[in-house]
This record gives structure tokens, sequence and C-alpha cells, in this order.
């Protein structure tokens, strides 16, 4: 198996990756509560995971998931961390991006375990946005 987790690639690593397939993912999840029997990563675990999936299938790259989230409305559910809204998400993934094209990712393909409306709607929104530029 071919390592595609970018925080354990060293940068020659990288570059052969990113030359190979210029694609990056970016998991997103949240930390939060469900229930006693699962993890309050699960969100953001099933998006690692399915996107190292496809990465070992198709090439690129994976990048570390992001655990924080918004919406779903049970912010105040024990050991959940949820934002109030997008800003704070939206700024970290366009950055994120940004630097992803100045490496040379002609593709980034953001994955949430997190199916709240507001959190996909971000992610449409931000697709829509870094779309439009070119």
């Amino acid at each position: 198996m071919t390592e595609h987790r970018a925080e354990l690639l060293l940068p020659y690593q990288l570059r052969e990756r990113i030359a190979a397939r210029p694609v990056a993912y970016l998991p997103l999840g949240t930390l939060e509560w469900h229930c006693e029997h699962l993890p309050i990563g699960l969100d953001a675990l099933t998006a690692h995971g399915l996107t190292s999936a496809a990465a070992e299938r198709d090439g690129g790259i994976v990048l570390p998931p992001l655990y924080f989230g918004t919406g779903g409305g049970h912010a105040a559910y024990p050991f959940t961390v949820m934002m109030d809204d997008d800003r704070e998400i939206a700024a970290l993934i366009g950055k994120a991006l940004a630097r992803l094209e100045a490496f040379g990712i002609r593709l980034a393909v953001l994955f949430s375990g997190h199916f709240a409306e507001s959190q996909l709607a971000m992610i449409d929104r931000i697709a829509a946005d870094w779309n439009a530029r070119f």
C-alpha cells in the first residue's frame, strides 16, 4: 500500500504524489456526541477513512481531517464541539485550497462525514466560489 496521508509524507514524496495525480482530499467532520457506543470523532474518522480509500485506489493525497463542523442542532450535547456558523471553517478551507493550488493540486475533494444541512451548504458554497474563479 502506498502512503497518501499528507502529514506522514516527506516533501519529495508529496511532490511525487502530486505529479502523478494532482488531487487532494480534505476530509471534514466534527467532534460530537454519538451516544455511548461510538467515538466523538466518528464523522471525521469516517470521512478520513473513505478519502484514504479513494486515494489508495486512484492516487492523490489526503489531508488530516478537520474535526470542526457546524449545524445539526445538538451543540449542547456532551463532548460536542460545534461552531455556531461556518465562517471559521470556511476560512480554514479557503486558505488550505489556496495553498494546495500553489503546490500544484488541480482537484480538491471536500468530503464531509457530518451531514448537517449547514455543513453541506458550506461545502457547496465553497465549491461554487472556487470553481467560479476558473
